[in-house]
């Protein structure tokens, strides 16, 4: 479930209602609880400590799913001890009150907006050390062990998409189209925007169509456009 962003210019008492629905809710910034703003330095942590990221992109003072994530998930004791062993925790913000988002965040936020295709809020995305995402989720009934069962879920696509990325950087031609379409096919449609190097690659190595797969990504990228 996600409020979309959007929503807020045609119907802005959504805000309200949902500021006033998660009164009790806790408001300060997560940053105080283990998360950073800054993506380049979660990457580098990533790579140090051989972790992944988990990028939060919410709206915290006017999303309702966002504050329920947070209250029932993020905030939550076992969350904050459990998930910092796998993932790097980042949130990028795009709130209605962005006073205390300095201008670097908010243009930060809205480039890893765009090169991941973000449409709504909650948007959750699991990525390596790079950047590169391998699951994306949202918001999910049932608390903080249901959520982190279920991140562990996620952990296991990258093991897979890594494999078959393995195995497509030895190989030429066709094979290595195919091995990169296998990939892809691993982390599925929604997170094709954050491929475009790959989807170009498998283009150019079957540029006349032979494997099917020019015509494959040239009709997923239509449908995204």
């Amino acid at each position: 479930m996600s409020s979309f962003r959007d929503l807020r210019g045609i119907v802005p008492a959504i805000a309200l209602t949902a500021a006033l629905a998660c009164a009790g809710c806790e408001r300060t910034t997560k940053t105080a609880a283990g998360w950073t703003a800054d993506v380049q330095t979660a990457m580098k942590q990533a790579g140090a400590e051989k972790k992944d990221l988990l990028l939060d992109f919410t709206g915290s003072d006017w999303c309702i799913w966002c504050q329920r994530l947070a209250t029932e998930v993020f905030n939550t004791e076992e969350f904050r001890k459990e998930a910092p062993k796998s993932f790097v925790l980042v949130e990028l913000d795009f709130p209605n009150d962005g006073s205390k988002l300095s201008a670097q965040t908010k243009k930060q936020n809205q480039e890893w907006s765009e090169r991941l295709g973000v449409q709504g809020f909650p948007t959750i995305f699991l990525a390596d050390e790079q950047g590169l995402p391998y699951a994306k989720t949202g918001y999910k009934p049932g608390g903080a062990q249901k959520y982190l069962a279920h991140l562990a879920e996620l952990r296991n696509v990258r093991a897979r998409r890594d494999e078959a990325l393995a195995k497509a950087k030895a190989a030429t031609g066709a094979e290595k189209a195919r091995l990169l379409d296998a990939a892809l096919e691993v982390v599925g449609a929604p997170l094709l925007p954050a491929y475009a190097e790959q989807v170009k690659e498998i283009l150019a190595l079957d540029a006349e169509n032979a494997a099917g797969l020019k015509s494959k990504y040239e009709g997923k990228l239509k449908l995204a456009r």
